[in-house]
């Protein structure tokens, strides 16, 4: 036992020494300042960082508390809630099977949707459509009926977002809505003949070594997993049990900075799907009208002082807020992960890029 705990200090201390060779050490405290005022000022309990260019890791940290009732803190290994950016995975899911040939991206939903809760319009809206927010169909997050306190089969669940007219003609407009990846999901689970999150655990999360990443369920035990909050009138407050598994491919998954670090360094690479499926999710769609979307497949696209930007935010009524935001020149990434709901975590994050590469802040 004390052989291993040697050894650990020993990794430890290398990683500590190649993160004094990659960000001066005045740059670190910088950094640090500037997390510690944004914990103040936003009353957020605890955060974690994650900083790489290039794939290669800059800065790992936690910062605050992960549980204030149990008064733990947050480390760079904090398991958080981490919202929309699992749309990110639900878009990668389907591009590994339009790269096996068992999907195409217009690919109607009614192919693989069966049952009437449904009606036509909505199964004739392609996967292309529901990835990019571009299908019109109403969010389930503005439907007044739908609640995250309960759990929904399948076919309620439909019939909860089939009673709603579409919002817009499909591929007119892009307006963000959090039913289109569900929907997706479905079209995943029938080509692969798996359920949808053993698919992304198996070919995602297995594939790159992601051990703290998964699907969100109550009754399992999380290792290092973080405790959520929201503000009500000025006091933190426990975030919302969430409890639908039917949105999982909208904002499921559980991770940790180490393993969206993993991920990063994928994308970066040919590990998780090759360039050219990549840049087809990290190309504007074109609407209707021959403008631009502000957003690919699964993924936001806007750029920051001219610089080009793929990110994606995410938020959870469980109490959690979270940034993964990527520049792609120069090549540069930062995560933050926080537990409290509707924090400016993306700003933060862009915040924090510029400070490491200062060109950024500029065109």
């Amino acid at each position: 036992m004390r052989r291993f705990v040697r050894l650990q200090s020993l990794v430890f201390g290398l990683i500590a020494m190649v993160l004094l060779v990659a960000i001066p050490r005045s740059l670190g405290d910088e950094i640090d300042e500037r997390i510690e005022r944004f914990l103040h000022d936003h009353k957020v309990p605890g955060l974690s960082l994650g900083i790489a260019r290039g794939g290669d890791l800059l800065k790992a940290q936690g910062y605050g508390k992960a549980n204030l009732e149990w008064d733990s803190p947050a480390t760079e290994r904090t398991v958080y809630q981490i919202g929309s950016i699992s749309k990110t995975f639900t878009a990668s899911a389907v591009m590994l099977l339009v790269e096996e040939g068992k999907l195409r991206l217009d690919d109607r939903l009614g192919q693989f949707i069966e049952g009437d809760e449904l009606p036509e319009a909505i199964k004739a809206l392609t996967l292309e459509q529901v990835l990019s927010h571009t299908s019109g169909v109403r969010s389930f997050s503005e439907i007044n009926a739908f609640s995250y306190r309960r759990d929904y089969r399948w076919p309620e669940f439909l019939k909860l977002i089939g009673d709603q007219p579409l919002d817009f003609e499909p591929g007119s407009k892009f307006h963000y809505s959090n039913s289109g990846p569900p929907l997706a999901s479905l079209a995943v689970t029938k080509a692969a003949g798996l359920p949808f999150e053993r698919f992304v655990a198996e070919r995602i999360f297995g594939r790159l070594d992601m051990t703290a990443t998964r699907y969100e369920d109550d009754e399992a035990i999380v290792a290092e997993r973080a405790a959520g909050h929201r503000l009500g009138e000025g006091a933190l407050l426990k975030g919302i049990p969430v409890r639908p598994k039917v949105i999982a491919a909208s904002g499921g998954v559980l991770s940790n900075v180490p393993d969206l670090l993993k991920y990063d360094a994928a994308l970066a690479g040919d590990r998780l799907l090759p360039q050219a499926a990549l840049r087809r999710m990290w190309t504007p769609i074109t609407l209707a009208d021959g403008e631009k979307s502000p957003y690919g497949l699964g993924w936001f696209l806007t750029p920051h002082h001219a610089h080009a930007r793929v990110h994606h935010g995410g938020s959870t009524a469980g109490g959690f807020e979270a940034a993964f935001v990527r520049f792609v020149d120069p090549p540069l990434t930062v995560v933050v992960l926080c537990n409290r709901q509707s924090a400016p975590v993306v700003k933060l994050a862009t915040d924090l890029a510029e400070m490491v590469e200062p060109r950024l802040a500029h065109e």
